[in-house]
C-alpha cells in the first residue's frame, strides 16, 4: 500500500487552550465554536450542510435509547449495537466532510433519572443495569457505586474510544446529559465522574477532551468532578431566563473564578418545556439573539448553544 503526503493543511482535533475563551486545534490554531444542538435526527447531512453554510462548526449528539442506542434492551448488558456503531461511523464521516466538531454525549439522565421528569423520561425500569433485567443495580443510584456496574461502564468507554477516538471531529466525550438530574447523592456521583474521567485519560491515546453536563438545579452533584484535572472544562445547561445577556456574563465570570477552567453553556434557552412555549414567551427571538451576542463577548470557547 502506497502512502501519499497530503498537500492540504490538517488542523486536527481540539484541545484545551491556555486562554479560557478558545479551544485550540492540534495544529495550534485557535478554535471558537458556534453551533446548535442536533442531538438526534435521521439526516445529519441535511443539518451539517446547512450548518457549514452558515458558519457553524460544532454540535452535540446524544447516544440514547431512541437514537444511537448502544448498550440497552436490544443488546443486553456488556454487548454493543454494531448497527449503531456503523451509523456513528457515517456521522463522523459527514462531520469531517462538513467541518463539524461533535460533543458526543454517551448517555442521558433518563436512564436512571431522579423522579419521573417533566418529559416522563425516566427509563430505569427498562435499563439493562437494573437488577430486574439481570443487571447489577437495585436502584439507579447504584450506577455510581456498584463495582460491577463501573467495570461495565469502563468496558463500554474503552470500546467507544477504540472504535471512534481516531476521529479528529470528536471534540469531547461527554459522560451524561444533565447528570445532576440522575438518582444518586453528590459524593458518589462526583467520585464516579472523576474515576471515569481518569480512566478515559489513561486509555485514550488521542486525548480527546472530557466533560459532563449539568443543570444548575443540583450542581453539588458534579461540582467537585468539574474541579478534577481529568475534566477538561465545565458544561452547564440553563433555561427560563429571558434577559440572558447579563446572566451569561455573570455565570462565565463565576465559573472561571471558581473552577479556573472554561465554561461551555451546552444548552440554553428562555423556556425548557418546548419550542411552542419558547415562541409564547419570546416571539421576537430576543433571547436567542442575546445569548449568541453575549457569548461572543465572554470568555467561552463555544458560543451558548440553542436546543429549540
Amino acid at each position: 500500500m502506497n502512502v501519499e503526503a497530503s498537500n492540504g493543511k490538517s488542523e486536527g482535533g481540539l484541545n484545551i487552550s491556555d486562554h479560557f475563551g478558545i479551544f485550540e486545534y492540534e495544529s495550534g490554531d485557535a478554535f471558537r465554536g458556534i453551533g446548535i444542538n442536533v442531538c438526534w435526527t435521521d439526516d445529519y447531512e441535511y443539518y451539517f450542510r446547512k450548518m457549514q453554510t452558515t458558519g457553524m462548526n460544532i454540535t452535540r449528539i446524544w447516544m440514547c435509547p431512541w437514537h444511537l442506542s448502544f448498550e440497552w434492551q436490544e443488546t443486553g448488558l456488556g454487548r454493543y449495537n454494531l448497527d449503531t456503531a456503523r451509523r456513528l461511523d457515517e456521522i463522523l464521516e459527514l462531520a469531517d466532510k462538513y467541518g463539524i466538531y461533535i460533543i458526543l454525549c454517551m448517555d442521558y439522565h433518563g436512564i436512571a433519572r431522579k423522579g419521573l421528569g417533566f418529559f416522563k423520561e425516566n427509563r430505569w425500569l427498562v435499563n439493562p443495569y437494573n437488577a430486574i433485567n439481570g443487571g447489577p443495580c437495585n436502584d439507579g443510584s447504584e450506577l455510581f457505586t456498584n463495582a460491577v456496574a463501573k467495570e461495565y461502564y469502563k468496558k463500554k468507554y474503552k470500546y467507544i474510544i477504540s472504535r471512534f477516538g481516531f476521529s479528529s471531529h470528536i471534540a469531547t466525550w461527554e459522560f451524561f446529559n444533565e447528570a445532576d438530574l440522575m438518582a444518586g447523592e453528590a459524593i458518589p456521583m462526583n467520585r464516579w465522574h472523576i474515576e471515569m474521567a481518569e480512566y478515559m485519560q489513561s486509555v485514550d491515546i488521542h486525548r480527546r477532551m472530557v466533560s459532563t453536563s449539568s443543570t444548575r438545579r443540583f450542581p453539588e452533584k458534579v461540582v467537585d468532578a468539574f474541579k478534577s484535572p481529568a475534566m477538561d472544562y465545565v458544561m452547564f445547561h440553563d433555561y427560563n431566563t429571558l434577559n440572558l445577556a447579563p446572566f451569561i456574563t455573570n455565570i462565565h465570570d463565576a465559573a472561571i473564578e471558581y473552577y479556573q477552567k472554561p465554561l461551555v453553556l451546552g444548552e440554553i434557552g428562555v423556556e425548557y418545556r418546548g419550542a411552542d412555549r419558547t415562541m409564547q414567551v419570546d416571539s421576537q427571538h430576543v433571547g436567542l439573539h442575546n445569548f449568541i451576542w453575549a457569548g461572543w463577548f465572554n470568555q467561552t470557547p463555544v458560543i451558548p448553544m440553542s436546543w429549540w
